[in-house]
Order: structure tokens, then C-alpha cells, then sequence
């Protein structure tokens, strides 16, 4: 019952962010959930070649137990055709509120069927008009059929299939150690676990009053020591087990790390590119 009480705090303690994208029925959507402060997509937050539904929505959830505030950024291909959607100001498309970043723990809905795309719902009931340029005829979203530019078109795709420090080789690794979950419930677990080895040797100790032999003094003492053995190899085992997760987490930010940096060399593969095709 203890052990399902951690599991459950720790659920609600996740705040679930839904995100809601406008689009075109069948394109695809990459949609990433970026730290405020620059350094990347965050953890979790990498929603690739998501296809929307008939009504041209695609819906995803970012969960996280400490992030307040978000951007996001979007990038939508054509999946018949095969080109990016290249919107007033490139293909990759930033939402950050005007600056004042997006608030977690409330539905989000992005129109991408305007250029350029617009935040229209970020909170519980306000809404949120970024500053456009009105036009008073029909705006339609100019649509590039790249011919494989493998270049540009497939590092989104390459990321999920090429080995190494790629797509899914990075989100198979962030699935063992998940967050802080891991952390929290095996830590926990063990800690129950040296406590009941405690409390129940606590109880054994417990007896009829009787008199007391000196053979019986000498037993009772080795007992004693004995459970202190027991106490001293649980915290053993804790600082262990404390120790192994450090080191996942580690190995995680590391990997993130790499992420975030291939992903910066790409967009400044993308700026070159396009400068030198001008």
C-alpha cells in the first residue's frame, strides 16, 4: 500500500500539457517542447512525424514534474508531396507567447493554417493573439516540394533511424531512467525494505519477562550487533543504489547534451545552406 501511495504522488506531482495543431488533414507535424532558456528541446518534449487526423489536428501531451514555463517550435511536411512548409520567416516556427513563454498545466492550441502561425490558446480560458500583419484576402501557406533534399528534408527522419547518438537511440535511453520516478521509487523502495528489516528484528527482540542468563546476555548481544550488520549493509545497498542512478542520470544529460547540440549544428547547417542557395 506504501509502495502504490510513492507511485501515485508522484503522478499527480506531473503537470500534463496538451498541445493542439492546426494543419492540413495527413501532414505531418514535428513538435518539439523547448527549455526557456535556450539550451534545446527539453526532455520528452520530441514529438516527431505526428499525422493529422481529418480534421487536419494533431494533438500531443508534454509531462513534466518541475517545468513551469515552455516554448515551442513546429515544423509541418507535406506527407503526399514530400516538402516543407515554409512559413514567413523559414520552415521551423518558434512559439514563445511574445516573449512571455508558455504556461504548463493548461491546454495549448497552435493555427498553423495562418502565416505565420498563430498561438490562439494558452491557459485555461484566455486567449492569445500574437501581433500579425492582417491581410484582408485569403492568406494561404506556400507550400515547396523539395525534391529529397536529403540535406534538409531528412535529418528529422535520419535522427529517428541512423545509429548512434540519434532519434530513438536517445528516447530508448531517457525510457530507463524516466524523469525523476525511477529515482524517487527505488529510492523509496529501499528505504521500506531497511525499515521492515528493522522493525522486525525490533519485534523479535521482543519477549516474556524472564530471568536473564548470562549466556542469554552474551546471545542477546550478538544479536544486537548482528542487526547493526544488517542496518549498515542497507544503507550499503542505498548509497549503491543512489550512486547507479546518479550515474543513469549522468549518462542521460550527457546524451541530452549531444541531442541539443546535433540539433543546433542542424538549424546552422539549414542557415548555410540557405544563404548560399540566395
Amino acid at each position: 500500500m506504501i509502495f502504490m501511495a510513492l507511485i501515485l504522488v508522484v503522478n499527480i506531482l506531473a503537470l500534463d500539457t496538451t498541445i493542439i495543431v492546426k494543419t492540413k488533414p495527413s501532414y505531418a507535424v514535428n513538435v518539439r517542447v523547448l527549455d526557456t532558456d535556450g539550451s534545446g528541446t527539453l526532455e520528452g518534449g520530441a514529438f516527431l512525424d505526428q499525422i493529422a487526423n481529418e480534421n487536419g489536428e494533431v494533438t500531443v501531451t508534454y509531462s513534466s514534474e518541475t517545468v513551469n514555463k515552455i516554448d515551442i517550435s513546429l515544423m509541418i511536411k507535406n506527407s503526399i508531396g514530400g516538402g516543407i512548409i515554409q512559413f514567413e520567416g523559414g520552415p521551423v516556427q518558434k512559439i514563445d507567447n511574445n516573449g512571455e513563454h508558455i504556461k504548463t498545466g493548461w491546454p495549448v492550441e497552435i493555427d498553423t493554417t495562418i502565416n505565420p502561425p498563430l498561438l490562439v490558446k494558452s491557459g485555461r480560458t484566455e486567449e492569445v493573439v500574437e501581433e500579425i500583419a492582417v491581410v484582408e484576402e485569403n492568406v494561404t501557406i506556400e507550400t515547396e516540394v523539395v525534391e529529397e533534399e536529403e540535406t534538409d528534408t531528412t535529418n528529422e527522419i535520419d535522427q529517428e533511424s541512423s545509429p548512434g547518438i540519434t532519434g530513438r537511440a536517445v528516447e530508448g535511453v531517457k525510457d530507463v531512467a524516466k524523469s525523476k520516478k525511477t529515482y524517487y521509487i527505488l529510492g523509496g523502495l529501499i528505504v521500506l525494505i531497511a525499515a521492515g528489516l528493522f522493525l522486525k528484528k525490533k519485534m523479535n527482540k521482543k519477549g516474556n519477562i524472564k530471568v536473564t542468563k548470562l549466556s542469554e546476555i552474551k546471545n542477546n548481544k550478538e544479536k544486537i550487533e548482528h542487526t547493526d550488520d544488517e542496518l549498515d549493509d542497507a544503507e550499503r545497498k542505498i548509497k549503491e543504489a543512489k550512486e547507479e542512478l546518479d550515474a543513469i542520470r549522468d549518462k542521460k544529460k550527457n546524451l541530452r547534451e549531444a541531442k541539443e547540440r546535433l540539433e543546433t549544428d542542424k538549424i546552422e547547417l539549414k542557415r548555410l545552406e540557405s544563404e548560399e542557395n540566395t
